[in-house]
């Protein structure tokens, strides 16, 4: 074997990518036409977040090994790295095409299956690794997964339990049973396999997390709203969208057609109400949650650097609001002032994107988009009374017309900017340069 091809591999158990890239690297310049070689690097450089770098190689292996599955089983990993899952799911397929009897492949593919949320074909291909290979830790690990999706808990806590008992030091096997704790409300006990894995693999970003929701959960409020994130996430997109369109109908024409009873009326307005109040929750609990570990005794010290810095840019945010509210307070009628002060509240799911993404490309674009939105928002205070006062002067109705569009439409943009920032990040991610 050639020699680069050893060191290489073995700097790469070591986590010395670098070093293993220029090994790579030599070895391809002996031999060019190996494919293998070609995937060695195509994964260094992949561990190293070059991504662009990484599926250039691959592509070329490619054209070197077509009809090697293991060529394809690499393609696929680095196309899961940016989330391009349907075309991961092609190489992988393909990959099982050529070589049907690798556990490995099927447990790749199950993950894929998994991100994708088609749960029923991740659990085929789960067990088709495990018929080959009964504890393939990638099979074994999304099965345990797949089945806590279903609400299958009492299988996917006997999964873990499996994981466990082949591994008891494995960082990754505490934290996936602390998941599933998590999952069936058990916080306290996950808490305890956070803390293992955080222990066994202390730069365990997954373990960290983790333990924080478990801080996070001893809350009531957040806890309902966990259990309610976790159900919702059983449900298709549809469903939840349809259930949202059937509330906002209610709303909208629901003073129509109460508009003769004043009592249905009053409890239409407080239903309305607490309504918001749980949108608000719902998209921002994990920014207040995390504000409130901020302060929290224990729970600042489970807080990464990035969080911290993330909380004082809430701290901003939600003072900002309070002087919305305390504007609205002022003005009871004035609907779009307390809009405006929900508004400034959701511009910290845009801050939290900005600090948990590690692409300085993605942070930019974020930071300067959420900077504009909120210059434009502590304008709405001078431009909307102004657009009100040239209205009753009829001055300028063009120029009237327009402050008070902005009035009205800004926090609109600025709510909708924020609660779709998450699926905005992931878009930008997968077009990233290196």
């Amino acid at each position: 074997m050639n020699p680069h091809v050893i060191r290489a591999r073995l700097l790469m158990d070591q986590g010395r990518f670098d070093m293993a890239v220029a090994e790579w690297q030599q070895a391809l310049a002996e031999e060019p036409q190996d494919a293998h070689m070609h995937c060695g690097l195509a994964v260094a450089l992949l561990r190293m977040g070059r991504w662009s770098e990484a599926r250039g190689v691959v592509d070329g292996a490619m054209s070197h090994g077509a009809d090697d599955p293991h060529v394809h089983w690499t393609r696929a990993l680095v196309l899961l790295e940016r989330e391009l899952l349907v075309e991961a799911e092609e190489a992988i397929r393909e990959s099982i095409k050529l070589e049907p009897d690798d556990a490995d492949y099927h447990g790749l593919l199950a993950r894929i299956l998994y991100e994708r949320r088609k749960l029923s074909e991740a659990l085929a291909a789960a067990d088709a690794g495990l018929e080959l290979d009964a504890f393939n830790d990638l099979s074994l690990t999304y099965r345990a997964r797949i089945l806590s999706s279903l609400g299958r808990h009492e299988e996917s806590g006997a999964m873990t339990d499996i994981l466990l008992q082949e591994d008891p030091l494995d960082a990754w096997n505490h934290c996936l049973r602390g998941e599933d704790l998590l999952i069936k409300g058990r916080a306290d006990e996950a808490k305890v396999h956070f803390l293992e894995s955080l222990r066994l693999e202390p730069g365990n970003e997954a373990a960290r997390e983790g333990f924080v929701t478990t801080l996070k959960a001893q809350s009531p409020i957040y806890g309902a709203f966990l259990s309610l994130l976790i159900c919702l996430g059983r449900l298709k997109p549809s469903v939840v969208w349809s259930a949202v369109a059937v509330v906002f109908g209610i709303f909208v024409f629901g003073p129509r057609l109460v508009a003769d009873s004043p009592g249905a009326v009053v409890g239409l307005t407080i239903l309305k109400e607490i309504s918001y109040s749980a949108f608000v929750l719902f998209f921002l609990a994990n920014p207040m949650f995390d504000l409130v570990l901020r302060f929290h005794k224990e729970g600042r010290y489970a807080l990464s650097s990035q969080d911290r810095k993330a909380t004082n840019w809430y701290l901003v945010c939600f003072a900002l609001a309070g002087v919305y509210a305390l504007w609205a307070f002022g003005a009871p009628k004035a609907v779009t002032i307390k809009w405006s002060g929900y508004a400034m509240l959701f511009l910290c799911l845009p801050i939290r994107y900005i600090f948990e993404t590690k692409s300085s490309y993605v942070r930019k674009r974020l930071t300067v988009t959420a900077s504009i939105l909120t210059v434009l928002m502590m304008l709405v205070p001078i431009l909307g009374p102004l657009g009100i006062i040239l209205s009753l002067k009829a001055s300028n109705h063009l120029l009237s017309q327009f402050f008070m569009y902005y009035l009205f439409g800004m926090p609109a943009v600025v709510i909708l900017f924020a609660s779709f920032s998450g699926e905005i990040r992931r878009w930008l991610e997968k077009r990233s340069p290196d």
